[in-house]
């Protein structure tokens, strides 16, 4: 059920970043693959492209962090239960701070989008708490693109 409500929320915002990507000039295919959708649509919301590394960060910690776990246990399989537990919470502080890198990049992301399409605060609050609806209503609503402010 959980990942059919997820694939629900992919279809809502690949739509949504296609009507968006037509309004910017964009192909619209691009919204269909993933990650590099959300390169274009950091490349549509604002000219640098700075803010997508945060997205790229937190997509690698969980890559690295099967690593570190893959290396803990069948590596050092021998170290004590109280190194495997300090090990165990520094890759847990880690992973909740690349998740905090996340929250920062999708605040951003809404921020330079209401910027590009001229939006208002109560349309920033809706992509930040509810993308998928948000772009939608960019989408196939009445904002405009605007090149000069993003």
């Amino acid at each position: 059920m959980y990942i059919f409500i997820t694939f629900l929320f992919y279809i809502f915002t690949c739509i949504g970043y296609m009507e968006m990507f037509q309004k910017a000039g964009v192909p619209s295919w691009y919204a269909w693959i993933p990650c590099f959708n959300e390169y274009w649509a950091v490349k549509t919301s604002t000219a640098s492209t700075g803010i997508y590394f945060l997205y790229l960060l937190y997509k690698c910690s969980n890559a690295i962090i099967l690593i570190i776990y893959l290396y803990i246990y069948f590596y050092n399989y021998d170290i004590d239960i109280y190194s495997q537990i300090f090990w165990s919470f520094l890759i847990f502080l880690f992973d909740v701070s690349m998740y905090n890198a996340y929250i920062i990049y999708k605040i951003l992301l809404a921020i330079y989008f209401t910027k590009a399409f001229s939006l208002t605060k109560a349309m920033l609050a809706l992509m930040i708490f509810c993308p998928c609806i948000a772009y939608m209503i960019i989408g196939f609503g009445q904002p405009k693109y605007n090149s000069t402010n993003a």
